[in-house]
């Protein structure tokens, strides 16, 4: 028999913790499972705009995040032959939403996040590969069961189609750089 208010989410990036931090806010019964050995810290950085650090305040990271953080003010487009494109002002769109936005690395992100939901009293299920049997056997014990477990080989994607679903490359990347000049 379920319990109510159970979410198993599987895989502890950045989507699954931050839903695991937003559901315990919330009163909800959350467990969390990771196949590797720890919170990955692969990755760059990071630019979080105004709308996900409206989301990041309501978690209770905003100051560490500004603290960890840096403030990028513009972007800039090229084409694949590096012939500018166009320029967006971040600082304009800040301005507008109230919310700053905040270029952090990868790894500083993810060691905010996990110290929120390990403050929260939420453990971190690590070590936890999963099967399509292990999902089968969430979906029985939690009222709910989310794939947090990556774009590339996600178990729960596979679990639940059928067919293979692939991501599919969309044809750009980015390139992010903060740097602090001296006046």
């Amino acid at each position: 028999m379920k319990n109510t208010n159970r979410i198993a989410i599987v895989g502890a990036g950045g989507a699954g913790i931050a839903l695991a931090i937003l559901a315990t806010q919330q009163g909800y019964q959350v467990s969390v499972y990771e196949r590797d050995s720890k919170v990955s810290s692969i990755g760059a950085g990071v630019t979080l705009w105004p709308n996900a650090i409206f989301v990041l305040q309501q978690m209770g990271v905003e100051k560490e995040l500004k603290h960890l953080g840096g403030a990028p003010r513009l972007m800039r487009q090229f084409d694949q032959f590096g012939v500018w494109q166009g320029e967006l002002d971040i600082e304009e769109v800040n301005l507008r939403s109230g919310f700053s936005s905040i270029t952090i690395l990868r790894r500083d992100l993810m060691g905010i996040l996990a110290k929120r939901l390990d403050d929260l009293g939420v453990k971190i299920h690590l070590g936890c590969p999963m099967t399509a049997q292990d999902i089968d056997r969430l979906k029985q014990e939690f009222d709910v069961v989310v794939g947090a477990d990556g774009r590339m080989n996600s178990v729960v994607r596979h679990t639940l189609y059928a067919e293979k679903v692939s991501p599919r490359y969309q044809g750009f990347i980015n390139i992010i750089g903060i740097s602090h000049l001296n006046p």
